[in-house]
């Protein structure tokens, strides 16, 4: 007997279930189409604060006028922080570079297809005959952007409202092809996909007819296939890559040093309560597997980096003039976030890619130490301040830095009951941070050099604190403003400073004694003629050796290097001087814990993510061996962490505490660090 084929009703209980799931489908594909709002805002900031300093998309008839796209989408400019504008200068530079590179390598002409599209203007950019930057192009572009229905309603109303959008794509549109979801002209047409549906993807690409090998297909998805499934992602990639001719460019999110890093966490935690958690990231965390993943669904020619490999390809000139164009002090937050994003341009035939990224030093496998962490009953929710373990009191001593407004007071915490008191003090400094602070050997007295207000408002000011009376003096002033510098006493009447943000000397002792601060003789190693900014230094007065670790000379740059030194009278020497992948950090904070062995921990870098087994080294100076210090898991995984703008301490009884410290996580929210205790 045949079976029936008559579909059972659903019952009550079943239709609400179904209504539940649609409304939850529905709520999801909303917020995700919200993320495009805050994408194109952040876009907008960069066109107003960029794009005519830059010289970007020039007008043929306006002089020195720079035309303006995301304005007809975004009407009013937010104003975002230096590191969020840096950032999404960035995104539109990957996807501008790499088209600039594709239209370069060939005289064919080329359809673009924006997959999520949101209300991207690059079609209008491209397209525009008044744009001086599109002359050699030769109009040989044509775009279709596809996006979600309600999106690209949105967007065709916006486009057909604005005249001056009209006179771009031809003033006339194919009205047979026009509706609410979407409309075609000439060189530009928008279409209604749900890409969460690979077979109404697979039927849009049939009736484009792009099957012409001499059609140069460039499939674009900035961030955006990352918020769906990875099959359902996988599938568009597949799809795109049976055409001939085609190129994929692709910019998302990466989790190189998995889930729990810092960052990471904050980042999923941040798309996961706005109802659009990445998917694809949890699949494809690194580059390598997402090299491997566009190889194996078609695209055998493949070239990637992540985004801080891209700045650094930005010539010296654009990059120099990136940086005048607002005050920065925020490379730790930018480098964490450049290491977080994947630009990968891969091609299903053999492609030549001008502008190669370049592959990065690997580090070898290292032996590790087993070290013991514990949490610490107390936190000091500020960072880039600067603390100092007070001999005399027993106690440490924390100064400045952020919350995240500039403060100027003292807490002071008793590292073994975690009590802690703000100290009431009379004739304050100003506030500040990225200062230094040392305590006098004997205790009783601590010294406040430099810092800043602003990003460019450095401090030369100089104070001494004085324990008992609870009262600063002010000092003599530095010859120079210096912030993001080192300071350590290296004898009982000297203190040495090398580097921060100045210009002046790379070193300078001040003898409290005679209140004055003196030029040291210094020969060589050529990286230490001009400061480095944000290096780690510190100085064993027992054996009369220092160290310097990491920094940068120019924002962008970071040393590998580590020398030894000595300072005897005023004349620094350099004993050694070595250089390691791990070495390279930027703002990193070191300890002698003896004669030979040092402790470097955290800071950021310029070629690599620190995870949970390198962000803490132990380097012996004399044999210049490196053992990893892996950070406990349930610190690693569940523990409030974050290594920058925090500060580290030796005590007496050899325990090393970890205190202090945050960042902001680019757009998805601040992390302080609650601080922790190793025992070695």
């Amino acid at each position: 007997m045949a079976a029936s084929s008559i579909a059972t009703p659903l019952t009550d209980k079943q239709k609400r279930q179904l209504e539940k799931l649609q409304r939850r489908k529905k709520y999801s594909d909303l917020a995700i189409q919200g993320t495009n709002n805050s994408s194109i805002a952040s876009k907008r900031s960069v066109e107003v604060l960029y794009c005519k300093q830059l010289e970007e998309n020039k007008s043929i008839d306006n002089g020195d006028g720079s035309k303006e796209y995301f304005k007809y989408f975004v009407p009013k400019a937010p104003k975002r922080s230096p590191c969020i504008n840096r950032g999404y200068w960035l995104r539109l530079h990957a996807i501008r570079s790499r088209l600039e590179q594709i239209a370069d390598y060939t005289n064919k002409d080329i359809v673009v297809i924006n997959l999520g599209c949101g209300f991207d203007p690059l079609p209008f950019q491209l397209l525009d005959e008044e744009n001086a930057e599109n002359r050699h192009y030769a109009k040989r572009f044509s775009f279709l952007d596809v996006d979600y229905a309600d999106l690209i309603k949105r967007k065709t109303e916006i486009i057909k409202s604005t005249p001056e959008l009209v006179k771009i794509i031809g003033g006339c549109f194919d009205e047979s092809k026009s509706n609410t979801d979407g409309f075609s002209s000439a060189k530009y047409e928008v279409l209604a996909c749900n890409l969460n549906q690979p077979e109404s993807f697979r039927k849009l690409l049939e009736n484009k007819r792009l099957s012409n090998r001499d059609l140069v297909k460039v499939f674009i998805a900035e961030v955006s296939l990352a918020y769906m499934k990875p099959d359902h992602a996988d599938a568009i990639i597949s799809l795109c890559a049976t055409l001939p001719s085609s190129h994929f460019l692709i910019l998302e999110q990466l989790i190189p040093q998995g889930p729990y890093e810092p960052f990471s966490k904050q980042m999923l935690k941040h798309f996961i309560k706005n109802d659009s958690p990445l998917q694809s990231v949890l699949a494809y965390q690194t580059m390598s597997s997402q090299v491997q993943r566009f190889t194996r669904l078609g695209f055998k020619f493949v070239n990637e980096g992540d985004m801080y490999q891209l700045w650094q390809s930005v010539d010296s000139d654009s990059r120099l003039r990136i940086q005048n164009i607002e005050p920065f002090d925020e490379l730790e937050e930018f480098q964490l976030f450049s290491h977080h994003y994947i630009i990968l341009h891969g091609a299903n035939f053999e492609c030549d890619f001008s502008h190669k990224f370049v592959d990065r030093p690997k580090v070898e496998s290292l032996s590790s130490l087993n070290a013991h962490f514990t949490k610490l009953k107390y936190s000091i929710n500020r960072k880039f301040g600067s603390a100092v373990y007070d001999a005399g009191e027993g106690n440490i001593i924390y100064f400045g830095g952020c919350d995240p407004c500039r403060v100027n007071d003292i807490q002071r915490v008793d590292p073994q009951t975690g009590e802690k008191i703000e100290i009431n003090c009379m004739n304050s400094p100003s506030a500040r941070m990225c200062h230094t602070v040392v305590a006098y050997p004997h205790g009783g007295k601590l010294f406040l050099l430099g810092g800043r207000k602003g990003p460019i408002q450095g401090f030369s000011d100089t104070w001494l604190f004085d324990y008992e009376s609870k009262q600063w003096e002010q000092g003599p002033d530095l010859p120079e403003t210096r912030f993001r510098h080192c300071a350590k006493f290296i004898s009982e009447d000297q203190i040495l400073l090398f580097g921060g943000n100045t210009r002046g000397a790379q070193f300078l002792i001040f003898e409290p004694a005679s209140r004055r601060f003196k030029n040291c003789k210094f020969e060589g190693a050529k990286m230490l003629e001009s400061p480095l900014i944000s290096a780690s230094m510190d100085y064993n007065i027992e054996c009369n050796k220092g160290v310097i670790i990491g920094g940068s000379h120019d924002g962008t740059h970071v040393s590998n290097t580590l020398f030894v030194f000595s300072c005897r009278g005023k004349e620094i020497s350099i004993l050694k001087e070595f250089s390691h992948p791990l070495l390279q950090r930027y703002g990193s904070k070191v300890t002698f814990l003896n004669d030979r062995e040092i402790l470097i921990a955290g800071g950021t870098s310029s070629d690599r993510l620190f995870g949970r087994h390198n962000a803490i080294i132990l380097v012996n100076i004399e044999t210049e061996d490196i053992k990893e210090v892996p950070i406990a898991p349930e610190i690693w995984e569940h523990y409030p962490l974050f290594l920058v703008g925090f500060e580290l301490l030796l005590l007496p009884n050899n325990e090393i505490l970890i205190i202090g410290g945050g960042a902001t996580c680019y757009g998805f929210g601040s992390v302080w660090n609650q601080g922790f205790q190793i025992k070695l």
